[in-house]
């Protein structure tokens, strides 16, 4: 039974911070949110290209090189 009393006051504390959310007040996070840096496509550290746009042009580049 505890632990129901415990779950329903997270959930009473979670709603809160929706609804001050939802009607535009904003609350001092108490855990720092991620750096928007983590989720950035790093395609410059580990050499590999992630976008077949890059391997298409690369492939495009060497065929020029060897015309000329």
């Amino acid at each position: 039974m505890a632990q129901l009393e415990c779950m329903d006051a997270r959930l009473d504390t979670f709603s809160d911070k929706l609804c001050q959310v939802h009607m535009g007040g904003f609350v001092a996070s108490p855990s720092p949110s991620p750096s928007p840096q983590a989720f950035e496509d790093r395609d410059d550290d580990d050499g590999f290209g992630d976008d077949e746009d890059e391997d298409a042009s690369s492939s495009s580049d060497e065929k020029m090189t060897a015309s000329q």
